[in-house]
């Protein structure tokens, strides 16, 4: 965790001067986010939001001793593994640190420091390893900055806040974003911290829908311990084991499904292949429940895969179009389309999955999911 310690570390002994420290009158107006060790009064970890974690004491990221120990760290990791996820990485954020902590910052009888953090602490890493990997756990819409920073992944919460609230519209629009964003966000269904996906989404088919959807776009995909069990039960972090029984899984099915979904994941296209949003239109009678459904593909070579999902409690259909500049291997071939999920088998002339005849016709029910492998 670079924003803080544990409330034993050496350091609130050792090297005081490098954590955020307070006084007495402090512990005593908010005990919730001060407390003591010998004669020293040191604030808890916390963000701008919310009270402190009382576990932890806040590092002082105005002390530029501070900043050099913490560099070694990260330097020291990537000497010795291939990437660190950096929680809550966005509290480091200049402003944030600020609007946090303000005047303590300003170290005893010392500048304070000033500048972004992450920047040459990132780059001084990489210099020790280039392919060290920095993923970001963040929130508060700071994805792209965190990213300027030199980050490699960031988490992409919007995606997740968007499934959860069952918003296909919202979610189409995110799938919208440049593709060299997209590709350096950390997609996910479910974290220690969040609830778990088989309460997120009260239906096995919804779950699986969001699942579908999260885990074939570009980006990195966490699946959590359990999740793909359908386990209920939220385990503390601070845990280091869980039962093995099976007493909160919801849906014993759901294991089976995610291993279909998990399995089809390691089709070459998806795994390292181009991705692409499809056109979707109305059926001939109009009707607008072509919006409901959210569809894309997945390319390398020749190999190609389609996604389409129905997002929605309601039936719905439309014309399914692959973009012609990147599929257009598949014009005057005949392709046989194998749902991966399921036992579902189409065959089309190559020309109509192109739009000819105004496309791929497909009509979904509620939360139906197919990912589609493409041969010819």
């Amino acid at each position: 965790m670079p924003n803080h310690l544990a409330v034993d570390h050496p350091w609130t002994k050792e090297a005081p001067e490098l954590l955020i420290q307070g006084s007495d009158n402090s512990r005593n107006e908010q005990p919730q986010n001060f407390f003591k060790v010998g004669d020293k009064v040191f604030a808890h970890g916390k963000d701008m939001y919310y009270d402190g974690w009382e576990d932890t004491v806040q590092i002082n990221y105005g002390h530029p001793k501070a900043r050099n120990a913490m560099t070694k760290v990260l330097c020291k990791m990537a000497s010795l593994s291939d990437g660190v996820r950096c929680d809550m990485a966005m509290l480091i954020c200049e402003d944030i640190l600020e609007k946090t902590w303000g005047g303590r910052l300003s170290p005893f009888g010392q500048e304070r420091a000033k500048g972004q953090f992450w920047p040459p602490a990132i780059q001084a890493a990489k210099k020790v390893n280039s392919g060290f990997c920095f993923v970001a756990e963040c929130y508060w819409d700071r994805e792209y900055e965190l990213h300027t920073f030199g980050f490699d992944f960031a988490y992409d919460k919007t995606l997740y806040d968007r499934l959860k609230e069952l918003d296909v519209y919202k979610v189409k629009s995110h799938l919208m974003a440049d593709l060299g964003y997209q590709a350096k966000l950390v997609r996910f269904l479910e974290n220690h911290d969040e609830e778990r996906a088989a309460d997120s989404w009260k239906d096995t088919k919804m779950n699986m829908a969001a699942a579908v959807i999260s885990f074939t776009i570009p980006g990195m995909h966490f699946i959590h311990d359990g999740q793909q069990e359908g386990r209920t039960r939220r385990i503390s972090m601070h845990v280091n084991c869980r039962s093995k029984l099976q007493d909160d899984v919801k849906d014993p099915n759901l294991a089976g499904k995610y291993d279909a979904l998990i399995k089809a994941l390691g089709e070459e296209a998806i795994r390292n292949g181009d991705w692409r949003g499809c056109h979707i239109t109305a059926s001939g009678d109009g009707n607008p429940s072509f919006e409901r459904l959210v569809s894309h593909v997945n390319w390398v070579g020749q190999e190609a895969v389609l996604t389409v999902v129905n997002f929605s409690g309601d039936h719905s259909n439309g014309h399914v179009i692959l973009p012609d500049k990147h599929c257009g291997f598949l014009r005057g071939k005949k392709a046989k389309l194998t749902d991966l999920l399921s036992d579902t088998v189409i065959e089309k002339d190559g020309g109509v999955l192109l739009g000819e005849n105004n496309g791929l016709w497909l009509n979904l029910e509620p939360w139906k999911a197919h990912i589609f492998k493409i041969t010819f």
